[in-house]
């Protein structure tokens, strides 16, 4: 799953593996380590390339580095690019008061 920033990707990720039963990889924290300090762009395709392998999964995120091994195991990419006043209006959403208690994540999506 590939989108722009705020698009939603991580959301609908989490949402589509549960209903298919199989595991989700958010690829931002698989690169972000501790205090922000990026993977290594090998360690990086090493880990991708490991959970690509699996029978099923959910991949979202926008690496340059890992996207020839995940689209080499895809059968199915979903690109995520609704207008920008649409994410601003889910962001704002999901920054309100009381978003959490009503199953709404926040984050990057």
């Amino acid at each position: 799953m590939v989108g722009v920033s705020g698009s939603g990707k991580s959301i609908l990720g989490r949402d589509l593996a549960a209903r298919l039963a199989v595991p989700y990889a958010e690829l931002d924290a698989i690169y972000h380590q501790p205090d922000w300090t990026p993977l290594p762009a090998d360690q990086l395709r090493h880990g991708v390339a490991a959970i690509a392998a699996w029978d099923g999964w959910v991949i979202d995120g926008n690496y340059s580095a890992v996207q020839p091994v995940i689209w080499a195991h895809a059968d199915t990419v979903i690109w995520l690019d609704p207008p920008r006043r649409t994410r601003l209006i889910w962001r704002r959403s999901a920054a309100s008061p009381g978003a959490r208690s009503r199953g709404m994540a926040t984050g990057s999506g």
